[in-house]
């Protein structure tokens, strides 16, 4: 594993360089469901950190090393071009993101890892359990419950992946009108605000009240 060591540290040095510079460009850390975003990059990475590993142990590290780049690319990228749907959702590579009413669901991290748990276990069994053949046998066993565990986990979300509203404490400012913001937005509550001012006086002098229907 001390092959591996420069790489793990690289891994938590742009993980934790790009929590600082989001830090810095929206005024917060991340929270609740946030947190499981910065695990997902380590997760995942570590999962394939690991298979490329016991690559290593089976084949020649010249050709152990390209050989997990390549998967791991083909693995995060290729089942999203595939027309089974639950496909998509296993790999760890999420195409959408969180918004202000919305945030995705911890299953959208939680099975991607699962599965990456059960391919590195598999890996591990082949590259260190003997005989040859009862590895074989095992390591397919545990990959075939990983895929078929996963499938199961999210047959039901179709293309896209599931949310919940975002359940947070707003950070409110003035009154009449009052703007609401997540906490992460506080910091432009007040611009926000006077930015709305004017097209609501508009809107009252046309002889339309703030918060009427059309």
């Amino acid at each position: 594993m001390r092959a591996a060591v420069p790489v793990l540290f690289l891994l938590i040095v742009l993980v934790g360089g790009a929590i600082v510079m989001a830090e810095r460009e929206v005024g917060t850390l991340p929270d609740g469901i946030g947190w499981l975003a910065v695990g997902h990059l380590l997760v995942i990475s570590c999962g394939w950190l690991f298979i490329g590993w016991s690559l290593g142990v089976l084949l020649p590290r010249s050709v152990a090393a390209p050989l997990a780049a390549v998967g791991c690319w083909a693995w995060l990228t290729m089942p999203h071009a595939m027309s089974a749907p639950w496909i998509r959702h296993l790999g760890g590579f999420i195409d959408g993101e969180s918004t202000v009413t919305d945030v995705l669901t911890p299953a959208v991290y939680l099975v991607p890892w699962g599965v990456v748990t059960g391919l590195a276990l598999a890996f591990w069994v082949l590259a260190q359990m003997r005989p040859r053949g009862a590895a074989v046998i095992t390591a397919l066993v545990v990959l075939t419950v990983a895929v078929v565990a996963g499938r199961a986990a999210v047959i039901g979300w179709g293309y896209s992946n599931p949310m919940e509203p975002c359940d947070v404490s707003l950070s409110c400012v003035g009154r009449a009108p009052m703007v609401c913001v997540p906490p992460e937005y506080e910091p432009y509550a007040a611009q926000l605000r006077r930015d709305a001012v004017q097209p609501l006086k508009r809107l009252e002098a046309a002889g339309i009240a703030a918060g009427a229907s059309p």
